[in-house]
């Protein structure tokens, strides 16, 4: 499995991290306060070898309680986060795929889910308190990054 900060995933794949940030500024100028529930800080997806991997941050607030199961002891490996309407929050929470095969290729996560070694999907983690808009966002960043490689084995386009 890689072994890469999110800085690292940052520095290699810059472009990538761009129109991730693009996306997520698109959520945020479209925010109601009162109904996006999360923020995400440095977003970075990076497709090699059939898996995806997101690093991300939160700030603090309503996802507080969220936060610890995200710091994870030493480098962070993988963690894949998936945006789900937060009265979806019970039923994507088993299992924690679930949402995020609903935001991209099923086939092709499927795929992603079956090669993670089954004591790593303590790293697999799910983001919830997302809106309508911030949902378009993600499957926006998601469509976007993939164009960048192809068959999902990190080669650039």
């Amino acid at each position: 499995m890689l072994r890469s900060s999110p800085a690292g995933l940052a520095a290699k794949y810059e472009h990538v991290e761009k129109t991730l940030a693009e996306a997520v500024d698109m959520a945020r100028a479209q925010q109601d306060s009162d109904k996006l529930k999360f923020k995400i800080v440095l977003p970075i997806v990076r497709a090699s070898y059939g898996m995806l991997e997101l690093a991300c941050a939160l700030y603090p607030g309503p996802t507080a309680d969220l936060v610890p199961q995200l710091q994870l002891p030493g480098e962070q490996d993988f963690i894949i986060v998936c945006l789900a309407p937060e009265d979806r929050r019970k039923d994507v929470m088993t299992p924690p795929m679930e949402s995020l095969l609903n935001l991209t290729e099923p086939k092709k996560m499927e795929k992603i889910v079956s090669e993670l070694p089954e004591t790593d999907h303590r790293f697999v983690e799910t983001i919830f308190f997302a809106t309508g808009v911030a949902m378009n966002a993600a499957k926006a960043l998601h469509d976007r990054a993939m164009t960048t490689y192809s068959s999902w084995d990190g080669k650039p386009r």
